[in-house]
């Protein structure tokens, strides 16, 4: 996919199953990446990757590196990246 796409719910749910190796079923938009789906740094790392390179990410409201993750849940990251499609 490339930037200009933006991003839809189905693909970016079958991405964090995939960085995650887990069932695409138990990523759901309340679903904290963290405590939920057992994302560790390196996952994270992977997402961060995934939302500049796949998808033209480079910024959120919340610098992507920097940022807490411990709260995030799927749901709310894809509703930042929409936000952020639509201001560029």
């Amino acid at each position: 996919m490339t930037g200009g796409e933006g991003i839809g719910w189905t693909d970016l749910a079958v991405e964090i199953a995939a960085i995650g190796r887990l069932p695409v079923e138990r990523v759901e938009p309340e679903a904290l990446l963290i405590d939920d789906l057992g994302f560790d740094s390196l996952a994270i790392a992977e997402l961060i990757v995934l939302l500049v390179d796949d998808y033209g990410i480079s910024t959120l409201p919340q610098d992507l590196e920097s940022r807490d993750w411990t709260d995030v849940t799927v749901g709310q990251l894809r509703d930042e990246c929409a936000a952020v499609r639509v201001e560029a």
